[in-house]
């Protein structure tokens, strides 16, 4: 596991988790007295991320544009898909279940349009027991062999569809990066490329892989949002929100970091 992807997991358990209101409320039990507020700010936000409202008031900038999925008038190169992770212990399909929708849809796509699929995610190896790239391998056999078409294998990105993977990325970026690689060692400058993954992650994505080079076609899948409606219903507080509500603001900090941080590196 590389210092970048223990410090990104650091990051995401101290402050994208209900862990900070966990600590406000201890700190402000000491503090009753002096800094009540804390107690207030700390119910305040607890209640308002945990509504559908605020939920999906975050999400629905992030998944709304890719509701339509657009027209394709030309061939692609490859069908991307990136990993959203897996659980080698599974008995059953080790991939999680978004990351499962997003491999169906993309291997879906591939066959449909004769191109080749390139899945890339490495992930957290040591404690999922085994990478997403080779749990995709495991998937895409598991259904080649229910619905009965050949095995998709490949080791280029020439003669049709099959199945590549990227087993080294830990974040988008590096999927980026990595699959770019795999474009140029295949002969590829200027990739033309299906990105398939969750809608609510594929406005950082998109941006992360055109500023990598590529021209991207967005594939969302995977959709949280619902029709725009509000009514009661949506201030009830629930966990569930409070996790959709992390999820959308892990993508807003993740845009802001590739621009501040990594200057939208095209290296």
């Amino acid at each position: 596991m590389s210092t970048s992807f223990a410090i990104a997991q650091v990051f995401h358990y101290l402050f994208l988790s209900p862990l900070p209101f966990v600590l406000l409320f201890f700190i402000a039990a000491f503090l009753a007295r002096k800094a009540k507020w804390l107690f207030v700010i700390s119910a305040v936000l607890l209640y308002f991320l945990s509504t559908e409202f605020v939920a999906k008031s975050l999400l629905w900038p992030l998944e709304d544009a890719f509701r339509t999925h657009p027209k394709i008038d030309f061939k692609p190169d490859a069908v991307i898909v990136l990993g959203g992770g897996a659980n080698g212990y599974a008995p059953d399909s080790k991939l999680t279940p978004c990351a499962y929708k997003r491999f169906v849809q993309g291997m879906a796509l591939a066959k449909k349009m004769d191109i080749p699929l390139v899945f890339s995610g490495g992930g957290w190896i040591e404690r999922n027991g085994m990478s997403e790239a080779n749990v995709a391998i495991e998937s895409a056999n598991s259904l080649a062999d229910a619905y009965g078409f050949a095995r998709p294998s490949t080791t280029t990105l020439h003669g049709g569809f099959g199945l590549l993977v990227e087993d080294k990325s830990e974040n988008t970026l590096q999927n980026a990066k990595n699959t770019l690689e795999i474009m140029k060692l295949n002969g590829i400058v200027s990739p033309k490329i299906i990105l398939v993954t969750s809608a609510w992650h594929m406005k950082r994505a998109k941006v992360i892989f055109e500023k990598n080079g590529f021209r991207v076609i967005p594939y969302g899948v995977d959709f949280i949002t619902r029709k725009f409606e509000i009514s009661y219903l949506d201030f009830l507080p629930s966990f569930r929100y409070l996790e959709y509500s992390f999820r959308a603001l892990k993508e807003y900090i993740g845009i802001v970091k590739f621009f501040l941080v990594d200057n939208g590196d095209k290296k």
